[in-house]
């Protein structure tokens, strides 16, 4: 697969649901997390701050603009990494979406959008998958 044909795949909107993929065995003990993705939320740090998905990284889009040092540790550490998978979201897919091309222009292989965002992972999700600090707990 290049780097042009999962570009084509973002933009046309095929998700990994919408690919059959083989099976990946996840190596052990080769990343320092537990986890096998890395979630991304690119709004700014105090949206972030006033709520994101539990286990998220602030990401902020306007990192994505720079011609160097645009990535952080953790993104160095899932990218392209067989059995890993990067997903970035913002509100409503308007950000990330720019943040998703511009890595797979950048040679990320590995990542993927969160369609419909907070928003609709919020409505879908009720309890125990979003962190609100009106509440300071894991709430919608």
């Amino acid at each position: 697969m290049t780097a042009r044909s999962t570009l084509q795949s973002v933009v046309s909107g095929i998700g990994e649901l919408d690919e059959p993929k083989p099976v990946i065995d996840l190596p052990s003990n080769s990343n320092d997390t537990d986890t096998p993705y890395l979630l991304l939320d690119v709004r700014d740090r105090d949206s972030f701050n006033h709520s994101h998905i539990i286990s998220a990284v602030n990401y902020p889009h306007t990192m994505i603009s720079r011609a160097m040092n645009y990535e952080t540790q953790d993104l160095l550490s899932f990218k392209n990494k067989p059995g890993y998978i990067i997903v970035v979201y913002d509100d409503d897919e308007v950000l990330s979406q720019k943040v998703v091309i511009t890595l797979v222009q950048r040679g990320y292989d590995n990542i993927y959008l969160l369609s419909g965002g907070l928003k609709l992972a919020s409505r879908r999700f009720k309890e125990g998958f979003i962190w609100n600090q009106e509440i300071g707990r894991a709430h919608v």
